[in-house]
Order: C-alpha cells, then structure tokens, then sequence
C-alpha cells in the first residue's frame, strides 16, 4: 500500500497544473492541455499567437466569444 501511495503522490506531481503549465511555456510550438471533458485547460504563447492570426479581424470583435476550437483528429484517436 506505501508503494501506492507514492506512485499517487508521484503521480499527482506529473498531473498538476503547475507540471502541465511548465511543460507548455518550455514547448516552442503552439501547444493545449484538454481537461478530461475536452474543455482547453491551458495553453501557451504560441497557440494563443496562432488562434490570434487565424481569426478574422474587424470592427465587431464581439463576435470572437462565440468561436469555438475544433481538432481535426479525434482525441480518443490522438492516444491510441
């Protein structure tokens, strides 16, 4: 039971959003964490500057709150 408790402990650290935050600013290419319900937890300055060029600019940037993300690939997929 110890050694479960510190593969948890261990892997509670890999799993932390402080971990996940690290990773992505040392990551040069745009890069996102999903949560478990496919919702964007994080990203890092890439992606945000790719999202930034890909979406249209104008006079009514309200319209940008009802963008939504889409993947080409299906995440179940992306793992297998």
């Amino acid at each position: 039971i110890r050694g479960q408790a510190e593969q948890n402990v261990t892997l509670s650290k890999l799993a932390s959003i402080r971990t996940i935050n690290a990773i992505l600013v040392a990551c040069p290419s745009p890069a996102f964490a999903l949560t478990s319900s496919k919702k964007i937890l994080t990203f890092n300055v890439p992606f945000q500057q790719l999202v930034k060029r890909q979406l249209p600019s104008g006079p009514n940037d309200d319209a940008r709150h009802d963008l939504k993300l889409a993947l080409d690939l299906n995440v179940a997929d992306i793992f297998a």
